[in-house]
């Protein structure tokens, strides 16, 4: 599954020794605009890692979910994107049925990713929260 990032980014994901570049965003407006913005290209390391959504669910207990899917980031995958992208692998296979999972289990089209096999800290946090905690695997 492709993931690519126009916003904010951790700057620990990046290939140690790569350069990150901040480029116009050609997203918001037009080039030279003052409300353009930038975006951030990286080079992704590879690596376990895990993509982390938390969204509000009416469904859910607390209201919320906090969904964990551990994987792993296989590196960048588009240099010409310009913005920071990843090839990242669910653990849990094959990835129609991962993908399927994650969208059931309440997360949205914005998440996060971070470094790192975090399954037992998310479910953790959840309970703690007293929200709905689901792990992808």
């Amino acid at each position: 599954m492709a993931i690519a990032n126009t916003g904010e980014c951790d700057y620990t994901l990046c290939h140690r020794g790569t350069e990150i570049h901040l480029l116009p965003n050609p997203h918001f407006g037009p080039g030279g605009s003052y409300g353009q913005g930038v975006c951030h290209f990286l080079r992704i390391a590879p690596g376990a890692a895990t993509l982390i959504g938390f969204s509000p669910n009416a469904f859910a207990r607390g209201g919320w979910s906090l969904i964990a899917a551990p994987g792993i980031i296989r590196g960048t995958i588009h240099d010409r994107l310009t913005v920071g992208n990843c090839d990242f692998e669910f653990e849990r296979k094959p990835v129609e049925e991962a993908f399927n999972a994650w969208a059931e289990a309440g997360a949205t089209h914005h998440g996060a990713m971070s470094t790192g096999d975090l399954r037992e800290e998310i479910s953790l946090l959840a309970e703690m929260m007293e929200i709905e905690g689901a792990v992808i695997a």
